[in-house]
């Protein structure tokens, strides 16, 4: 047993060395051709990077990248290169995720929350009307709840509408066995668990972490505002999750590619299955011997898996 003030110790040691690590990846990304801008918005600092400086290429299709839960933008940064030039690209850090800060308080940690002031920042700020969105598992379920705002709003579908590439979103509420492996999953309360964690999110090769990173790790994915959004989460399980009923009458994009890992353990397989069966103009993209992440684990099979359909909205 490692003693409190040792913990101490490699929590401290471990923020600095995942702060330098974000940095890298950070330089990594404006290497690649992109910037990174912030912008004050209905009382939040959003964080986002594009491909270009100031203002879009009016001649451009919009891509807009949104990422998972306790995830930032940096997750996309493998498949940046690929998709640079023939696009205005747009990589989000979600609220309360990234260098995107919200408040501790209880009431904006909430997915209606989030769903509405991020819908308002895309169709205001960044003057956004029919993005293509590619996202990853919570930053899908997302862009069906916005679809579902934007219609309570009356935008839908003749000012706002999207086309959608979804890796593998956690759109149902889970079975009581998986929903509570998931939740050991995504809050881990010892080192052993975020070596489980890690190990389901990328069950082909799991990246080698060190140990201070992982004491940093166990208590950034356990802050108040995270417990916070869990907690809403559990009590209003009917608004956040969808149905088969519901998300059938709930409004849909133009056109949906749902992109899964083949041996995806924190949202299986069965469930892109089934979703490509409800949701009508949708297909299903299996990522073979990946995970969670196929755009981390294999970005250039995955990005190969995807271009012919995202170059159709060129």
């Amino acid at each position: 047993m490692i003693s409190t003030k040792l913990q101490t110790f490699y929590y401290l040691l471990g923020k600095i060395l995942f702060r330098y690590r974000r940095y890298k990846l950070h330089k990594r990304i404006i290497k690649q051709g992109y910037y990174l801008h912030k912008a004050y918005f209905e009382g939040i600092t959003t964080y986002y990077y594009t491909n270009f400086k100031e203002n879009p290429d009016s001649s451009k299709k919009h891509l807009v990248l949104l990422h998972g839960f306790l995830d930032s933008s940096h997750t996309f940064r493998k498949i940046l290169s690929y998709i640079k030039n023939d696009y205005n690209v747009y990589i989000l850090d979600l609220p309360g995720h990234g260098k995107t800060q919200v408040p501790y308080i209880r009431e904006l940690w909430q997915m209606s929350s989030l769903v509405r002031g991020l819908y308002r920042f895309i169709r205001e700020y960044l003057n956004l009307s029919f993005p293509i969105f590619l996202t990853h598992s919570m930053g899908g379920l997302i862009v069906f709840h916005m679809l579902r705002y934007a219609q309570r709003r009356k935008e839908y579908p003749k000012h706002f509408n999207c086309i959608l590439f979804a890796i593998a979103p956690g759109m149902f509420r889970f079975e009581k066995k998986l929903r509570e492996k998931n939740m050991k999953l995504f809050f881990p309360s010892t080192i052993e668990d975020i070596d489980n964690l890690l190990q389901h999110l990328f069950p082909q090769q799991m990246p080698q972490i060190p140990l201070f990173i992982k004491y940093y790790l166990l208590k950034e994915w356990n802050h108040t505002g995270m417990k916070y959004l869990v907690l809403n989460t559990l009590e209003n399980e009917e608004e956040v999750f969808f149905t088969e009923d519901k998300l059938i009458h709930s409004p849909h994009p133009k056109r949906t590619y749902f992109i899964w890992g083949e041996k995806d353990h924190i949202v299986p397989l069965k469930y892109g299955q089934k979703l490509t069966k409800l949701i009508k103009n949708s297909e299903l993209i299996i990522i073979p011997n990946t995970g969670h992440t196929p755009h981390s684990e294999r970005p250039e099979e995955f990005y190969l898996s995807i271009k012919n359909d995202l170059k159709k909205f060129l």
